[in-house]
């Protein structure tokens, strides 16, 4: 309890100001953007002893629905998710990756990257010890966060999730190119998953 107190009164001290929810879009950009359409990823997915590695396909099928499909390199299926903003559906996964822990888990960590600008209610400003960075504490419909953003590009380099520390996840994120990230690394250490992907088209 008093480490809790503790992170959360030392985030009070650090909270500079709020702004508008939603004037958000003039302080980031959001990782996919909303006319992304597609991009293909290579994945690795870790998580205690079991390492996968395919290929990841990120897909807008509508306006406000994504579709993620991992499968191998021979195209064995290892799971097929879709995203909305008040809904995941699991249209197939593999058996052993059928637990709902780990699915909340995914959904949690997937969210923060389609996401991060949806069903927004308040952004602070917090002081970033960071040079060139730009900190906001983020509360949206799916949890609170904190987003590291490069003061001249706009973009996101980091998200982490806030008030969670039994189940907190940590996602960085490299840009090299205009539109979508070039890296995307999830690490949640309480649980032992690390997923990272790696853009090879848009």
């Amino acid at each position: 309890m008093f480490i809790v107190c503790c992170r959360t009164h030392e985030c009070q001290a650090q909270q500079h100001a709020d702004i508008p929810a939603e004037s958000y879009s003039q302080f980031w950009l959001p990782l996919f953007p909303p006319d992304f359409g597609k991009g293909l990823f290579k994945m690795t997915f870790d998580i205690s002893k079991y390492h996968l590695t395919g290929l990841l396909i990120v897909k807008q099928t509508t306006t406000s629905s994504v579709r993620m499909v991992f499968t191998n390199e021979m195209g064995m299926q290892f799971f097929d998710l879709e995203f909305t903003d008040d809904r995941f559906i699991v249209h197939s996964i593999f058996p052993s990756m059928n637990k709902r822990a780990l699915l909340t888990l995914l959904e949690k960590d997937f969210r923060m990257i389609l996401f991060q600008n949806h069903n927004i209610k308040k952004v602070s400003i917090l002081r970033s010890k960071i040079p060139e960075t730009e900190k906001y504490l983020v509360r949206n419909g799916h949890g609170t966060f904190i987003f590291i953003v490069d003061t001249k590009t706009k973009k996101i380099t980091g998200i982490t999730t806030h008030r969670s520390i039994l189940s907190k996840t940590l996602l960085s994120v490299t840009h090299t190119r205009e539109g979508l990230p070039n890296q995307i690394s999830i690490y949640n250490p309480t649980q032992k998953l690390h997923i990272n992907l790696l853009l090879l088209s848009d």
